[in-house]
């Protein structure tokens, strides 16, 4: 049995528990993790997930997703990407846990790109790498470092004016002591230098100060190159400093202060030659080590290299693994022992054809774990058959809320309905070429763009909304026929229905500048597809148009909301709640077509009986405003007629709209009343036996269950129906007979105010489409007109409309296909929204989600 593809409604759905061996269960949770048929129930929802049976195991999960993060940080430092590849038709399936958890210890080099074993072993290989560079590094810096101290020192030593004079060493004796001899000045100075970083310098030279009291010589040089600190990896300045003091408590001091600041101390041979030596062995060792730091470095690239062409498969895998760890810890056991588990999922009923060919095919080599139906007090999730076309529509009803199960989907009517109220604000064939043409560029590519827009969440927006965008163009290429609208200009397709040889010959006369075209002399015939180019060039061109466009949306926006209310009895009728046709939808069709379908109808009477050659009473002057006459109905007030003119459009007009108000107005109690009323009367009928149908049911439940205990795998196909009609009176006879008056009363005021507002708010058709025709407008005769009019010369001429071209074509890209078509979007998802699926959609529903490997790696 196959899905539905009209999505009027959702598909039905089932409720299994599966039963399956704890050995097995992985491996067949993992299958059904590839095939996304079913949506698991957490049947541990109370429990903490601390307390989960498989929590070990989804950590382990996340110390290797830690392993390939550490991993994939290598790589960004050495500039190595990813082997980038689409898994969509080659996907790696979920590793066992043996495999996973690094438990096989042999390497099989003719699986490598199958098997985990590779990433255990370059990981081990890489982290052994980096601990030794690591190691080595260190080493070198300190050699480096040493060497330019040595150099430092030695540049002091060599030049006699570094040197400190016998004046400036002799506060450094006992002041016993005036004139110390050269033997007692060796045998008692001591000398210390090593390096620090500059910016603590000057604060060491301070507190070395203080602490001597001043009783040392400080000399200090900056190193002539950067050193990298090892901690940070930034490069640093640093100071090489030479401390000459008296020995004692003072060098004890010394080496702590040095210490405190983090300075390094080294020690300095006394002779030139031993300082040479020292100097020569040092830039050995860092030779050595430049060839051993080279090394290491081609062997980590290697390794990364290595990791790079598999780091994406294996993350997958892992994936895989961490997300089917993680809906078991939703499975519970079965007994004390743990060898079964039990399972409970949620299935559309059209896919469990699929779910037993799943368990028939090759790849399912184990014991097929038993299914058994059940029936759950719970509202089932919603599942809409989609593809790439209907995707977005019914993205945009779930942005609202998902429909709540097998309630009428507003989403196949908005395939049309979306496009064309979008249309109407977006009247203009040209604008709507534009974005037909690219639209059909991205269906003509969408193949190669697939995976270049996933990075980037503007394009991706477009991309996906391609197949509307495409819908919206093509609605708004024929609206802006209708309007006669092509960047703001007419076209005259064919000859205007409009004689203007008189309104010449008065202006030939030179009486007056401008002239009245009257529709008896003038007008000769309708304009054979939409509006007469004539209307661009007169003066009330924008209030011929305000009252078309306002007639025909108030026209779009009740016939909107009446096929609202007709869908809600299909509700009502699947459902099985008769009585709601009788207490909702009666009062409600009744209440707006008495007052706002009317409205329509006198739209098209009004068009229909006044206009040219008509006579006096139906000339075009006596036709009554629309508005006025509605307004007047409803406030039951006498309109003034003008001279020959007749207020009334037909016979009995007045008795009429008297009749249709007081209709209206007795709509609402009815509205207000008649369901509270049958609820509580029905209640006290039923509550006398209530108590008897629980037992009764309790008892069929039991018996059921025990019938499918004692049987194997079953599928049933029973009716929902009764069952889809308990969700919804479930909470009607919970609620007291005061909740069910305010419950009621609210829907009624929602009503009665929302279907005014409702219309009112269907002008905003009418208000967009007069913006974006008055912008068109303003863009061509501000930008192009002026250009074109310029009467210099041909060069100068050619160069003006050349940017005013590129000016004007910025502008209608930016301002009137992106930002107008934005704007004219998101009100026509408003009306959808609000003034649409108020009249019959609840939206309380929760989308079906199965446990999908697919969705989990693409998100």
């Amino acid at each position: 049995m196959g899905c539905s593809a009209s999505n009027h409604r959702c598909e039905t759905m089932s409720m299994y528990q599966m039963f399956l061996p704890y050995d097995s269960a992985y491996e067949i949770t993992a299958i059904l993790g590839e095939y996304a048929l079913v949506e698991f129930r957490d049947l541990n929802a109370s429990t903490s997930s601390h307390n989960r049976s498989f929590k070990k195991d989804v950590q382990r999960c996340v110390k290797i997703e830690q392993k390939m993060e550490f991993i994939t940080n290598e790589m960004k430092k050495e500039n190595i990407k990813p082997a980038k590849k689409l898994w969509d038709e080659d996907d790696p399936f979920a590793p066992n846990p043996t495999e996973l958890f690094g438990l096989q210890k042999e390497h099989k080099l003719d699986d490598e790109t199958s098997s985990l074993s590779l990433f255990w072993k370059l990981d081990q290989e890489l982290r052994s790498v980096i601990e030794n560079t690591k190691s080595t590094r260190e080493t070198h810096l300190k050699l480096m470092e040493f060497k330019e101290v040595m150099r430092s020192v030695e540049y002091y030593f060599d030049d006699p004016e570094n040197l400190p004079e016998k004046s400036q060493l002799s506060h450094l004796f006992s002041s016993k002591s005036t004139d110390p001899s050269p033997t007692e000045e060796t045998s008692s100075l001591e000398m210390m230098m090593g390096t620090i970083n500059q910016e603590k310098a000057f604060e060491f030279e301070r507190t070395l100060w203080r602490v001597s009291m001043g009783n040392v010589f400080l000399h200090y040089d900056r190193l002539p190159i950067k050193l990298e600190d090892p901690e940070t990896g930034h490069l640093v300045t640093k100071i090489v400093f030479i401390v000459v003091f008296q020995g004692g408590n003072l060098k004890t001091k010394i080496k702590k202060l040095m210490e405190s600041y983090r300075a390094k101390t080294y020690e300095c041979p006394d002779s030139a030659n031993e300082r040479w030596a020292v100097y020569k062995d040092v830039c050995d060792r860092i030779e050595n080590l430049d060839e051993v730091l080279h090394e290491s470095t081609l062997q980590k690239r290697n390794i990364l290299e290595e990791a790079a062409k598999y780091m994406e498969y294996w993350l997958i895998m892992v994936l895989k693994a961490k997300a089917t760890y993680h809906t078991m810890n939703g499975f519970n056991w079965t007994d004390e022992k743990r060898k079964m588990l039990v399972a409970e999922f949620w299935i559309p009923d059209c896919h469990m054809d699929d779910l037993t060919a799943v368990m028939d095919s090759k790849k399912f080599q184990f014991a097929k774990p038993a299914l058994y139906r059940v029936e759950v007090d719970e509202m089932p999730p919603t599942y809409h058959n989609l593809n790439k076309f209907t995707q977005v529509f019914q993205d945009m009803v779930d942005s609202y809320g998902a429909s709540t199960y097998r309630e009428v989907n507003p989403a196949p009517y908005l395939v049309i309905t979306f496009p064309f109220l979008f249309s109407v604000m977006f009247g203009d064939w040209g604008h709507g070429l534009i974005m037909t043409l690219a639209s059909s560029w991205l269906i003509l590519n969408e193949k190669r763009l697939r995976a270049s827009v996933q990075e980037n969440e503007v394009y991706r927006m477009f991309y996906n909304g391609r197949y509307i965008t495409l819908l919206m163009g093509m609605f708004s290429i024929f609206s802006g026929l209708m309007y006669n609208e092509c960047f703001g200009r007419a076209a005259n397709f064919f000859d205007s229905g409009w004689r203007v040889g008189p309104a010449i010959e008065e202006l030939n006369s030179g009486d007056s500048k401008s002239t009245e075209l009257e529709p008896d002399m003038s007008f000769t015939r309708p304009y054979w597809f939409g509006i007469d180019p004539v209307w661009h060039l007169s003066k009330n061109a924008i209030v011929f148009k305000n009252s078309i466009r306002m007639k025909l949306s108030v026209i779009f926006g009740v016939t909107q909301m009446i096929f609202g209310l007709y869908l809600s009895v299909e509700n009502y009728l699947y459902f099985g709640m008769y009585r709601k046709i009788f207490t909702v939808f009666l009062p409600q069709l009744v209440f707006i077509s008495s007052l706002f379908l009317y409205l329509i109808i006198l739209v098209f009477i009004k068009w229909y009986t006044y206009g040219p050659r008509r006579g006096v009473i139906y000339s075009s002057p006596c036709a009554p405003p629309i508005l006025n006459t509605f307004i007047s109905m409803i406030l039951f007030t006498r309109r003034e007629a003008n001279e020959n003119c007749d207020l009334n459009m037909f016979r009995a007009q007045d008795e009429l709209q008297l009749f249709l108000v007081t209709v209206a107005g007795l709509c609402i109690p009815w509205l207000f009343l008649a369901e509270p009323i049958i609820i509580i009367f029905s209640k006290r009928g039923k509550k006398p036996h209530s108590a008897r149908n629980a037992i009764e049911i309790a008892s069929k439940e039991d018996e059921q269950r025990l019938q499918n205990q004692a049987s194997s795998v079953t599928i049933h196909s029973e009716v929902l129906s009764s069952k889809e009609k308990h969700y919804f009176q479930q909470h009607e006879e919970n609620q007291s007979v005061v909740d069910i008056f305010i419950h009621q009363g609210i829907h009624a005021i929602e009503f009665i105010l929302g279907s005014i507002s409702n219309t009112a708010s269907y002008l905003r058709l009418w208000a967009l489409a007069l913006a974006h025709e008055q912008l068109s407008e303003v863009s061509w005769n501000q930008v192009m007109r002026r250009a074109l009019a310029n009467d210099s010369n041909i060069f100068i001429k050619a160069v003006t409309v050349y940017f005013a071209f590129i000016t004007w074509a910025f502008l209608t890209m930016a301002i009137l296909v992106l930002m107008e078509g934005l704007s004219a979007f998101l009100h026509a998802l408003r009306l959808h929204w609000i003034e649409f699926q108020s009249k019959f959609y609840e939206g309380n529903g929760h989308k079906f989600q199965p446990f999908s490997f697919k969705a989990l790696i693409h998100s």
